[in-house]
This record gives structure tokens, C-alpha cells and sequence, in this order.
């Protein structure tokens, strides 16, 4: 499976929206920094190896992920799923903190 499929759920993703969504939290989370993977998904790196990964999905809700890149290989090491446009700034920043709880 390629990865544009893999992280694809049918909805697109605009990095303007997200940014607006996510307001200042966007310079605590990456300094800015995201890739897009895929049409519905944007990766935002943090440090050490973690990453926060948000998805939308079909109903307007965000999925948001804290990942663990090691040689290559992503590990979800939290997710939070339902996630309002409303609410999504402050979890992507929960998630960026890799040492506390998400």
C-alpha cells in the first residue's frame, strides 16, 4: 500500500485551515514545520525521534497521533480520536509534549 493511500480517508486536509485551527500551538508543536502524507494527513516533527500526526476524518473530526519514528519504523504511541476543530490545537500540543501524559 502506498503511503498517499495509507493516509487517505476520503477527506482533504488544508494546511491554511489546520494552521488557523491550531493558532500559536503551531510554533510550540514544530517551529512551523509539517509534511503533508497524503491528502487527509499532516505530520508535524517535534524532537527526538516523535512526531504529531493529524488526520481528518469524514465527519469533520481530527485524529490525532504522538509517533515514534526509530530506523525508519513509526510507532503510535498515543492517539485521540473525535477531536473538534475546536479542541484540535490543544491536543496536537498535549501530543507534541512526548514526555507527558496524552
Amino acid at each position: 500500500m502506498s503511503t498517499a493511500n495509507k493516509y487517505s480517508t476520503g477527506r482533504d486536509l488544508s494546511w491554511d485551515d489546520l494552521k488557523a485551527a491550531l493558532g500559536s500551538n503551531l510554533m510550540a508543536i514544530s517551529g512551523g514545520r509539517a509534511d503533508r502524507l497524503g491528502k487527509s494527513t499532516i505530520s508535524m516533527p517535534v524532537a527526538s525521534g516523535y512526531s504529531v500526526r493529524v488526520t481528518i476524518a469524514g465527519n469533520d473530526t481530527f485524529t490525532v497521533e504522538r509517533v515514534l519514528t526509530r530506523s525508519g519504523v513509526a510507532t503510535v504511541k498515543a492517539i485521540r480520536t473525535d477531536v473538534y476543530v475546536e479542541e484540535v490545537g490543544e491536543a496536537c500540543y498535549r501530543a507534541s509534549c512526548y514526555r507527558d501524559a496524552f
